[in-house]
């Protein structure tokens, strides 16, 4: 359920858990060089797989972290890999 938790320090909740969250990052061996230019290729096809962060509702407690990270093929479909919306509302008074 949304909002069981104290906010972070942006005002947001639930950020981590709900579910593994798409990066536009290209999978690379860890460590990585973060200077590789290719490391952000917008353009590489369907079967170059992406890091997705965060862990889901569908995992294990453990790695429900932003330290997180695995990889997985664009095309490939399951419900627990998203991404998160965030809508600014009107301030409250």
């Amino acid at each position: 359920m949304v909002g069981c938790f104290a906010a972070n320090g942006f005002g947001l909740f639930d950020m981590i858990g709900n579910v593994w969250e798409w990066t536009r990052s290209i999978e690379r061996p860890y460590p990585y060089d973060a200077t590789d230019p290719k490391r952000e290729d917008l353009k590489a096809g369907k079967g170059v797989a992406r890091v997705v962060r965060g862990g889901s509702w569908f995992g294990r407690r453990d790695l429900a972290r932003c330290g997180v990270r695995l990889r997985s093929l664009p095309g490939g479909r399951f419900g627990g890999i998203g991404f998160h919306m965030v809508l600014r509302s009107s301030p409250v008074r």
